[in-house]
């Protein structure tokens, strides 16, 4: 389990880049937060894609009080998201770090 010290008011948020505009509003929501909490977001598709990516993205999680998945048929045809953030938020849900609000942004399977 993450520390106090090393967990901030950071947002992680999921979602595919053809689902950007719905995080822009998602962003547009959460500015009354970042006003009074003084809140971080980490989204996944601007985590640059480099050989530390994975060790980024899983860090960007574990720091995170909160992790918003926009679910759409391209999120969930994302590869990296199945095999790597889901996996990775769904079990510090599970271990009760994290608390996870999926968002059912357009239907899918």
């Amino acid at each position: 389990m993450a520390s106090p010290e090393t967990i901030s008011n950071k947002i992680f948020i999921s979602y595919s880049p053809q689902d950007a505009e719905w995080a822009e509003r998602l962003r547009v929501h959460l500015k009354p937060l970042d006003r009074s909490l003084g809140i971080m977001l980490w989204e996944a598709p601007k985590i640059a894609y480099s050989r530390d990516w994975p060790k980024t993205m899983a860090e960007s999680i574990r720091t995170s009080k909160v992790a918003i998945m926009l679910i759409s048929a391209d999120d969930l045809a994302t590869t990296h998201l199945m095999e790597q953030d889901m996996t990775l938020i769904l079990a510090a849900a599970e271990r009760q770090e994290l608390k996870v609000f999926p968002i059912i942004i357009r239907p899918s399977l």
